[in-house]
């Protein structure tokens, strides 16, 4: 890291759980905050490169651990583990993490960046507090999947019989079936780049198998994300980026991605952009050519 860091702590409102999360300083004051809301079986670690890339650029970097993961969890025994306020814990975590950088830090401008699961409680974070971002990145979202509802009640019912702790392959494979490619090492739909790959084999707190409570939390993300309901609007122009790898299998298909698009558009949003990249997956921080993302991104949040 060429930049200063510092990691803090907050109680979660939702339910008392501690929350770590890192602050990257650039070197002078800060043109801007940009606040990153990461995916499943990962943690803030992984974004320092980013952030102090972004750092580089003179914006202030915050990243919180989700409940169930990195620093937030209380061990490796609570990863994947959303405790008893589910997805609504994940979505008012975000929001406090949020309310507290503006209250830290008033005038700056702050943008969200959000990754894959992050990108579903940004989503529903949106509904009721868009006007607290002026630009949100959506990278590697997950499209809508109808069979989301049959997941959350499977998850629901397995918690029941067998505990929230319970780690269940059947739901892991019904979530990820099909990702991974022939004759591919497994969790190689998440990054085209070895390195990325390898590290994140060797990562415990990486690629570990959620709960039946997080799963249900995940599934839940996915039905209320798209849920026509609750959408506040008071930040109709907020300008919205959704970037993807055209081979990342958690965007489905390009006409699914450009459909997530339309969704938001439909809720009302008019300042909406989508990007592709041809020959990259799930992680586009991480991908070989992450110079180009990370230029691509910086450019988008400076217009």
């Amino acid at each position: 890291m060429k930049h200063q860091t510092e990691i803090f702590h907050l109680n979660s409102e939702a339910d008392g759980l501690q929350l770590e999360g890192t602050l990257v300083f650039p070197s002078g004051a800060p043109k801007g905050i940009v606040q990153i809301s990461h995916g499943m079986a990962e943690h803030r670690q992984r974004y320092l490169p980013f952030l102090d890339f972004l750092a580089e650029a003179g914006y202030l970097g915050a990243i919180h651990d989700h409940r169930g993961h990195g620093g937030s969890a209380k061990g490796p025994e609570d990863y994947g583990y959303f405790g008893a306020p589910g997805w609504q814990g994940a979505v008012s975590d975000l929001a406090q993490v949020n309310a507290y950088l503006k209250e830290r830090y008033p005038g700056l401008p702050l943008s969200l960046f959000a990754h894959s699961m992050g990108t579903m409680i940004a989503r529903i974070f949106l509904k009721e507090h868009d006007g607290a971002i002026q630009r949100l990145v959506l990278c590697g979202p997950p499209t809508e999947n109808n069979l989301a509802g049959v997941g959350t009640a499977l998850a629901r019912m397995l918690g029941a019989f067998c505990g929230g702790h319970h780690r269940s392959k059947f739901l892991h494979r019904l979530a990820f079936a099909g990702y991974d490619k022939k004759g591919e090492p497994e969790n190689s739909w998440v990054c085209a780049n070895p390195e990325t790959l390898s590290a994140y084999q060797a990562d415990p707190a990486c690629g570990f198998l959620f709960t039946a409570n997080g799963f249900a939390a995940l599934f839940s993300l996915m039905q209320q994300c798209f849920s026509k309901e609750g959408w506040q609007m008071r930040h109709a122009d907020l300008p919205i980026l959704l970037i993807a790898g055209a081979d990342d299998p958690v965007i489905q298909s390009p006409a699914a991605f450009e459909q997530a698009a339309e969704f938001l558009r439909q809720r009302g949003y008019g300042d909406i952009r989508t990007r592709l990249y041809p020959g990259l997956r799930h992680e586009l921080l991480n991908e070989r050519e992450n110079a180009r993302i990370y230029a691509d991104v910086l450019a988008w949040l400076e217009e």
